[in-house]
């Protein structure tokens, strides 16, 4: 690899996934992953089983080098015909959703709390990623997550809220 190499994703974009139906969180995951690359580059990437496409999502095989404890991911970078592809690789389900939702974070700059932060999402013309293969890090946290009850945390956190008096929460104002 040279350095400075990069692959380019376009709105052309085309997502091989090495199976024709992956397990229904991963499947949510892709379609949450369509609708970021929509928002981002203004069209939804095309999946498909073919070998030639920008991104492939699969399982780990023994030579990936993909760490190997749970929810582990890792990103590769292969040749394909003079075509340079990133690989999404994991072991097991969470390992493939971390890694789709990482990417759309990372690469198509998706803040994990857009919509409820009414975050603006930046447009492009092409997200430029460079070369560098990439294993994620084991977690600090065993177990981690949203749980429903959560959601009265985020009470009061704007005047707009209907409900903010009666959440009993109380927030200083500063002047």
């Amino acid at each position: 690899m040279k350095q400075n190499e990069q692959v380019e994703i376009t709105s052309k974009l085309k997502v091989c996934l090495s199976e024709e139906s992956f397990p229904s969180a991963v499947n949510y995951v892709l379609e949450m992953f369509a609708r970021d690359a929509e928002k981002v580059l203004n069209t939804r990437p095309i999946y498909t089983t073919e070998a030639e496409a920008d991104i492939v999502v699969r399982w780990a095989a023994a030579d990936d080098e993909c760490p190997d404890w749970e929810e582990a991911y890792c990103y590769r970078f292969k040749k394909l015909n003079e075509q340079r592809q990133l690989h999404i690789i994991a072991h097991d389900e969470l390992g493939l959703v971390y890694g789709l939702l990482s990417f759309t974070e990372k690469y198509f700059g998706i803040d994990p709390f857009w919509y409820w932060a009414d975050l603006p999402i930046q447009q492009q013309e092409a997200i430029l990623i460079n070369i560098e293969d990439y294993n994620s890090r084991k977690p600090k946290v065993k177990y981690r997550g949203w749980f429903v009850n959560d959601e009265v945390s985020l009470i009061g956190w704007t005047e707009q809220y209907p409900h903010r008096r009666k959440s009993g929460i109380r927030f200083l104002k500063l002047c």
